[in-house]
């Protein structure tokens, strides 16, 4: 499905977890963040992501923000330009009906959804 919305140009809300056993959540999710995109380079395949708990704009959009398939643990992570954490996909949280992009778009704020009235989903 991840794919389909990829395709469509639909930015999909995703979980992620970089602190196992934080305590938040159900307990792998800490942090959100967009896939925005997909690819292919050396390493294979993978889905970029904007980072968007941050006001680094430059950083939150970085191209090397991407997602790249483990087939030892069959989950996708990848490292964040924000923080240099590893983000590995908890969740993924799929959006009903158009694409509509909004002018309030957490992009074009601050904080890049960081506040809770960008509370996923965002961005669409």
């Amino acid at each position: 499905m991840l794919d389909k919305y990829m395709a469509l140009h639909k930015p999909v809300m995703t979980g992620v977890n970089h602190t196992y056993g934080a305590g938040y959540n159900e307990g792998t999710t800490d942090h959100f963040i967009a896939i925005v995109g997909t690819g292919t380079d050396a390493r294979g395949k993978y889905y970029r992501f904007f980072d968007v708990g941050t006001q680094y704009l430059d950083l939150g959009t970085h191209t090397s923000n991407r997602l790249y398939y483990d087939s030892k643990t069959g989950s996708y992570s990848g490292i964040s330009k924000v923080n240099n954490l590893k983000y590995t996909i908890s969740q993924l949280r799929f959006r009903n009906g158009t694409f509509q992009p909004s002018s309030t778009c957490c992009l074009h704020s601050k904080s890049l959804c960081h506040s809770e009235r960008f509370a996923p989903p965002c961005c669409y």
